[in-house]
C-alpha cells in the first residue's frame, strides 16, 4: 500500500505532514499495545486493556462534546479507567 499510494500521490502521501498525522493517530494504539504486551509477558491474556482505553476515549469525547473542559474530561476518563481496573482486578482470581 505504501508503494501504491506513494506512486499515485507522492506529493501528498509521502509528505512530512502525512507522516506526522499517521504517527499521531497510531500513538494511542502503540501505548495500548505496549501495555497489553506487558500483561501477556507475565502470563495473562487480558483484552480489557483496549476496551478500557476505548471507554476512556469515549468519555472524553462525550464530555468535550457537551461543553465540559478538557481538565474535567480527562479526570473523568482517568476515574473511569481506575474504576474499571479496580473492578476487573477484584473479579479476577
Amino acid at each position: 500500500m505504501l508503494t501504491i499510494f506513494g506512486v499515485l500521490r507522492p506529493s501528498v502521501f509521502l509528505s512530512l505532514g502525512n507522516f506526522k498525522n499517521i504517527l499521531e493517530q497510531v500513538a494511542i494504539l502503540a501505548i495500548v499495545a505496549a501495555v497489553e504486551a506487558v500483561v501477556m509477558v507475565v502470563g495473562d491474556f487480558d483484552l480489557s486493556v483496549g476496551v478500557t482505553a476505548s471507554l476512556s476515549g469515549a468519555i472524553v469525547a462525550h464530555l468535550l462534546g457537551h461543553g465540559y473542559g478538557i481538565t474535567v474530561s480527562i479526570i473523568a476518563a482517568l476515574v473511569a479507567g481506575i474504576v474499571v481496573g479496580a473492578v476487573n482486578g477484584y473479579l479476577r482470581p
